[in-house]
């Protein structure tokens, strides 16, 4: 994982927390397809939101398992990981404090770290997520998908959690797999009384319209106030 610190961080208070899930995409490289730290920067010297800590997660070699809805990678994220950045960095104290963000199965995987660990999570920043998993996603299904997804059906289930959200979505992703799970998994939500900025942009499952998704998100889920 990579560690960004905001400019200015030594004189700082504390700070936000952001923790990025396909970390090697976000983390300022020229491989980089969003430039995370330079839009954290950005928003942070607009004063759209506080100085925000953000840990960049990699993967691993086991994406398809661990942002699927893989418990023990959830409770890496709230047990462990969490509680380590907030012991070694300044953190304001709460959970409404950290946002977990992701695109496509890291968007799922945000959704999924929060309800096992609210405690730990208050706010997620999907970006086209892959709400349609189910346990044998990888079965070829015939379409339309006659079943929600996995996720879905457990936030339907579950009592109402101390989780905000902000989703989004392209209008020319794919209406089974993107689109519509995404509107369903809105609905689940604003059923069950969740917070929920829900939005859909002009675009495609790709990293052009994440990079300007991503500030929005942070300044819907973590923006200041009026000064």
């Amino acid at each position: 994982m990579t560690i960004y610190t905001p400019p200015g961080y030594d004189s700082a208070r504390a700070c936000d927390l952001l923790i990025v899930f396909d970390g090697e995409d976000h983390d300022g490289r020229s491989s980089s397809e969003v430039p995370t730290p330079t839009i954290l920067d950005n928003l942070i010297a607009a004063r759209k939101i506080n100085p925000t800590v953000a840990v960049f997660v990699n993967n691993v070699g086991h994406r398809q398992q661990d942002l699927t809805g893989y418990l023990p990678f959830a409770d890496f994220i709230g047990k462990e990981l969490i509680p380590w950045v907030r012991k070694n960095y300044r953190i304001t104290p709460g959970a409404h404090h950290v946002v977990v963000t992701g695109e496509s199965l890291g968007g799922l995987a945000a959704s999924h770290c929060a309800i096992n660990h609210s405690d730990a999570i208050g706010n997620v920043l999907s970006q086209s997520g892959s709400y349609w998993v189910t346990k044998d996603w990888k079965t070829p299904s015939p379409w339309p998908l006659t079943e929600a997804g996995d996720l879905v059906v457990e936030f339907r289930k579950s009592k109402r959690l101390p989780i905000r959200f902000y989703l989004s979505v392209g209008r020319f992703e794919s209406v089974g797999r993107m689109l519509g799970p995404n509107r369903e998994f809105r609905d689940a939500l604003l059923l069950k009384g969740y917070s929920v900025t829900y939005q859909e942009f002009g675009g495609g499952h790709d990293s052009v319209w994440w990079r300007g998704s991503l500030a929005d998100g942070l300044i819907s889920l973590i923006g200041r106030k009026a000064d």
